[in-house]
């Protein structure tokens, strides 16, 4: 939850809606960044945190190992993300 020019916002559309109508434009701008970041930006950058140092190893054998851990951690990371 975040407050917009006191009011309290989900980041989600349908239920913020009544709430946005009386936002000025700066309030709509806010609540768009708060709602890029809680969508978009904070997932992403939980995503590319999951690369590894190991990620351009020279070695075949140790790449498909890397890239099968580092999809392993992907889906798990989406599994939770999901629910």
């Amino acid at each position: 939850m975040v407050v917009i020019e006191e009011m309290r916002f989900s980041g989600f559309p349908g239920r913020d809606q009544d709430g946005l109508r009386h936002l000025t434009y700066a309030g709509r701008v806010a609540w768009f960044r708060y709602r890029f970041n809680l969508v978009f930006l904070t997932p992403f950058q939980r995503f590319v945190a999951l690369e590894g140092p190991d990620c351009y190893s020279s070695s075949n054998a140790a790449q498909s190992t890397s890239a099968l851990y580092r999809r392993e951690r992907c889906l798990r990371f989406w599994r939770t993300r999901a629910e």
